[in-house]
């Protein structure tokens, strides 16, 4: 077992007191080489550096030497290949089948209310190509004012509603004293004033995130995977997000920051893109959204 993405400290004071025996085998080019005069190595250290490289720096010392603990520094940062070379106002081509969505956190304070645009290339589901296309960022407003911004980012990326594939929210919630509350519906009926939809007929649903335990860890991993990989790509005019991305960092004892500042984009960013790359958060196969080709 590799002790990573939950708490393992009850196992390792097994193994400490002697209750549990431990065995560590270290992913190096020493051990990669069958013990023959003239082997070589089942791996390269180039090669076990690039496969360290697709794991977050959370869990990377664990992975690869089997620590216990990440090793990491409470500034390190999560997306830590993020990098320059990812931020392009490069159009994207459509090369065949191609999805679009919406992810939404919401939140009342300065900043914190989000909408994030992604678009995803599927036309090689072993290839698959992320693009951050734009975003929304609010504080407490009515949800009519959240749903003409949001309206305002579709548009100026020239698409429609009917070309949102998926529509994703955050659980909704429950504002201050002062207000802001929002959640999933408020919105859907901001968005149904604005488009002059009855109550209950607007053309597509806002759906709540899946967030299963580890959720965060496990969806950071996946997009983290697109980035080494060269398939993650984000506009310049993400400016918020670009910032989270290169500043989100662990907390002091090695965990993920759930209650950073950053963590508004990036939320926004994870609910948009899992649904369109990962078959345990597919898209329904009932949609009221008809796609326009």
């Amino acid at each position: 077992m590799t002790p990573i993405g939950v708490p393992c400290d009850w196992l390792k004071r097994m193994v400490e007191s002697g209750q549990v025996s431990e065995t560590v085998a270290p992913l190096n080019e020493s051990n990669m080489t069958p013990e023959f005069i003239g082997a070589v190595p089942l791996m390269t250290q180039k090669e076990i550096d690039d496969l360290a490289a697709n794991y977050l720096s959370i869990d990377r010392d664990s992975r690869i030497r089997g620590d216990w603990d990440s090793g990491i520094p409470m500034e390190g940062r999560i997306f830590d290949q993020f990098s320059s070379d990812h931020i392009s106002d490069q159009a994207c081509s459509i090369k065949g089948e191609y999805r679009f969505g919406i992810g939404i956190d919401h939140g009342s304070d300065a900043g914190s209310q989000v909408a994030i645009l992604v678009a995803v290339d599927i036309s090689d589901p072993k290839d698959v190509f992320v693009y951050v296309l734009d975003e929304y960022i609010a504080g407490a407003e009515t949800a009519e004012v959240h749903a003409r911004g949001i309206m305002r980012m579709i548009e100026r990326n020239n698409l429609s509603i009917n070309q949102i594939t998926r529509w994703t929210g955050d659980r909704a919630h429950g504002g201050t004293r002062f207000g802001g509350k929002m959640s999933n519906k408020i919105l859907m009926s901001g968005f149904a004033h604005v488009l002059g939809y009855p109550q209950g007929k607007l053309p597509f649903y806002i759906r709540t995130a899946f967030k299963p335990r580890f959720s965060v860890y496990y969806t950071c991993q996946a997009i983290h995977e697109r980035m080494v990989k060269k398939q993650f790509q984000i506009f310049p005019k993400c400016k918020t997000l670009i910032k989270s991305l290169k500043h989100w960092a662990l907390k002091s004892n090695g965990g993920l920051d759930t209650m950073s500042e950053h963590k508004h984009t990036i939320d926004g960013m994870r609910y948009a893109i899992m649904p369109l790359i990962d078959q345990a958060y597919k898209l329904p196969t009932a949609s009221k959204i008809q796609l326009r080709r």
